[in-house]
């Protein structure tokens, strides 16, 4: 459901690698594989094998996921993070760990996927950073898309009981072609309740199981056409329910919502961050989960977390002991755990 396309930017390719590999300190972000070997092909195709050498043997190597992280070791280097989500998201908060630790990053170059990743160089540049794209290759619909069209009536007529999906585009491509035969809204009727949506990694769920995915605001820029239709045709299915059914959704970013979702809900809720004592009480219970301290004792987290929600006290948690265990043998808990507190002071009150 997704067609890959290189793109023949030899000259341009040539020209932003040699001013990236002339830039000191360099870091580049990696998002996939595919734009990983494609940039090493065209290098030893048309003569710049030597500097994309080097800007890789000189700068910081931050792969997004497992198989950006692969690519990368087939060149023979060593990524220097890897995003623990393989996620945009992760790649944000590690530069602003950067910033926020007043190390000096130059030049950040960004092999961009499919997409553009125009969510992520914005972020990216609203932090600080200079960025410069390196594009590869774009992803559209297939020339041919017949197989996804025998797909989708397998699926109405309950033929086919299970999609898997591999990558968030493809379920945005799917629902194109199906909004161009007319039945997207029945596509998206099956797949919430007679057909299962089968997705490989966070990412591609997230296409599915955030309400703040399926549910954004239709003005944001950075969305693509096919989610904006996939709002309208949510909204069009909320509308359809049996006036019994009773609909609950949670979101942490209220913010990011559709003004037409807000308005299909008559009861919202608000729930209050914990008390001190129930933040040590919830934090007391994630140290015997995770099986080690945190750093600080419950209370005086919970202390130092004040006005932060369940959700929020989890990832600090989580993020300390990950943190401390990838710093193993030297990893200094207390310092990971006040340098994590801090951050999140600076994150939730800016």
């Amino acid at each position: 459901m997704i067609r890959t396309d290189l793109l023949d930017r030899a000259d341009q390719l040539a020209a932003v690698t040699g001013s990236l590999a002339r830039s000191e300190p360099a870091l580049l972000v990696l998002t996939t594989g595919l734009g990983v070997r494609s940039w090493f092909t065209a290098a030893r195709e048309h003569g710049f094998i030597e500097d994309l050498v080097e800007l890789f043997a000189r700068s910081e190597l931050w792969a997004r996921g497992p198989k950006a992280a692969r690519a990368i070791r087939s060149e023979g280097f060593e990524p220097t993070w890897q995003a623990p989500g393989a996620r945009y998201d992760d790649v944000v908060e590690r530069f602003g760990e950067r910033l926020d630790g007043e190390i000096a990053i130059g030049p950040v170059g960004v092999q961009v996927d499919g997409a553009g990743a125009a969510s992520l160089c914005d972020r990216l540049e609203e932090l600080g950073g200079v960025v410069t794209t390196v594009p590869l290759y774009k992803w559209s619909l297939p020339s041919d898309p017949s197989a996804a069209e025998a797909l989708i009536g397998g699926v109405l007529d309950g033929e086919i009981q299970a999609v898997t999906f591999t990558a968030k585009p493809a379920v945005e491509n799917l629902l194109e072609i199906a909004e161009r035969m007319g039945s997207e809204r029945e596509l998206v009727e099956a797949l919430t309740n007679s057909a299962v949506a089968a997705c490989v990694g966070p990412v591609c769920a997230s296409a599915f199981d955030e309400f703040d995915s399926i549910a954004k605001e239709r003005a944001d820029t950075h969305e693509t056409g096919e989610i904006k239709r996939v709002v309208s045709t949510l909204l069009l299915q909320i509308d359809r329910l049996p006036a019994h059914v009773v609909v609950v959704c949670s979101t942490n970013h209220s913010e990011l919502l559709d003004r037409a979702a807000w308005r299909r809900f008559q009861l919202r809720l608000e729930l209050d961050a914990p008390t001190r004592v129930e933040a040590t009480a919830f934090l007391e219970e994630m140290r015997t989960r995770l099986g080690g301290d945190l750093g600080l004792a419950p209370r005086t987290l919970a202390d130092k977390l004040s006005g932060a929600s369940y959700a929020e006290l989890e990832q600090v948690a989580v993020d300390i002991r990950r943190r401390y265990v990838l710093a193993l043998p030297d990893g200094d808990l207390a310092r990971i755990a006040r340098t994590r507190i801090e951050q999140w002071r600076t994150q939730a009150h800016p």
